[in-house]
């Protein structure tokens, strides 16, 4: 971590994931949407899998949660079909 970057964070568009800037391998903050290295894996998996004609369920690109509490839980299942959506969303209009 670099003190610099205190107030220099980023949140990816996809998973709301929370990273500083220079631990995203950037020099700046980018302009425009921002997806975390998880987020590129899934939409290049699922742009692959449309260009040879599979269709593949999100589900299978996604982590399994760990065992948490029931609040935590609550959040990151909402977090987790925000996320859904919003490639899906996005799938469609990278894919149209």
């Amino acid at each position: 971590e670099n003190p610099d970057d205190e107030d220099q964070m980023l949140i990816c568009d996809g998973c709301d994931l929370e990273i500083h800037v220079s631990c995203a391998g950037l020099d700046s903050v980018p302009e425009g949407d921002f997806l975390c290295d998880k987020c590129l894996d899934v939409m290049s998996a699922r742009k692959a899998a449309a260009a040879d004609g599979r269709e593949r369920s999100l589900k299978i690109q996604l982590p399994k949660l760990p065992a948490i509490d029931n609040d935590s839980k609550a959040m990151a299942e909402h977090a987790l079909t925000r996320f859904e959506v919003d490639v899906t969303a996005r799938r469609d209009e990278v894919l149209s």
